[in-house]
């Protein structure tokens, strides 16, 4: 879990392995053991990928609250624009009561948050590369029809 260099290979076993999981109920994933599926999770957050948001996404309907809340983490620090919207519904039945999940406790928006603001992030570097750019074609014909008139 803690692994920066699994190869390809293994990785994909990995997350071959948590598919297979994933389409089974609770109680036969307790029998394979939850915490296969709780690392699985958290090796996704190292190597983000479209496929990785996919499956975490796929695990944040999970009947289990722990693997649950480790996809929202998960989809907190890999997720894309996309992840958004899951993400609100997940956490919409705990948005307006005083009693937060128990596997969540005091961070129970934290994850949301954290997508949120790399989304909003993301969304303010590409408007800024959009304006660079638009101001060096700007400046570029400015620089043309002075050079002309020259």
């Amino acid at each position: 879990m803690s692994r920066d260099d699994i190869p390809p290979v293994q990785l994909n076993k990995i997350t071959d392995e948590m598919r297979r999981l994933a389409g089974m109920n609770i109680k036969e994933v307790q029998k394979v053991g939850v915490l296969n599926m709780l690392y699985g999770v958290r090796i996704l957050e190292r190597y983000p990928s479209s496929e990785h948001e996919d499956l975490a996404l796929l695990l944040l309907d999970s009947e289990d609250s722990v693997i649950r809340s480790n996809a929202a983490t998960t989809l907190g620090r890999i997720g894309t624009k996309r992840s958004v919207e899951p993400m609100r519904k997940h956490y919409d039945p705990f948005r307006y009561t005083k009693a937060a999940p128990s596997h969540e406790g005091p961070q129970i928006f934290e994850a949301e948050q954290m997508l949120l603001a790399r989304v909003a992030a993301t969304s303010r570097a590409a408007t800024l590369s959009v304006v660079a750019v638009l101001t060096c074609v700007a400046t570029g014909l400015l620089w043309l029809t002075l050079k002309k008139r020259s």
